[in-house]
């Protein structure tokens, strides 16, 4: 600080420039402070609505889960449905089958028993070709 020569509480115009550079910089941060709160305020209403954003898509995303799972629950209940209702409408059908196949079966092991209880047809027809054979002129 310089002060005059004579006077020992006078400001010189060093001391004004300081003041000055003083207030000026104190409106300066104020001014960057608020311009810092406007954007911090800008930021923070770009962050909220992208949050709200957020919420409802995973609302949405939840919402689609639960419907889908339901939809699985009653897709398999309904194949467990079918499944018994079918059984229980077949089985008349099932077991005429069972029935049918059962007197087929045994249609073929009369014919197997039929056939092992015939003589050797080969060996018949060996010995009574060589008897009956007629001459040839």
């Amino acid at each position: 600080m310089y002060y005059e020569v004579g006077s020992s509480n006078s400001r010189t115009i060093s001391d004004e420039w300081i003041i000055l550079f003083a207030v000026f910089k104190a409106i300066v941060m104020v001014s960057c402070l608020y311009m810092m709160d406007l954007e911090m305020k800008h930021k923070l209403e770009e962050l909220e609505a992208v949050t709200q954003e957020n919420n409802e898509m995973l609302h949405k995303m939840h919402r689609a889960a639960v419907f889908r799972r339901i939809i699985t629950i009653i897709k398999w209940i309904l194949i467990v449905i079918f499944t018994m209702a079918g059984y229980y409408v077949l089985q008349p059908f099932v077991d005429s089958f069972k029935t049918t196949y059962q007197v087929i079966q045994d249609s073929v092991m009369e014919v197997r028993d039929v056939k092992d209880s015939l003589p050797d047809m080969s060996t018949v027809f060996k010995k009574g070709s060589a008897d009956t054979a007629v001459p040839t002129n």
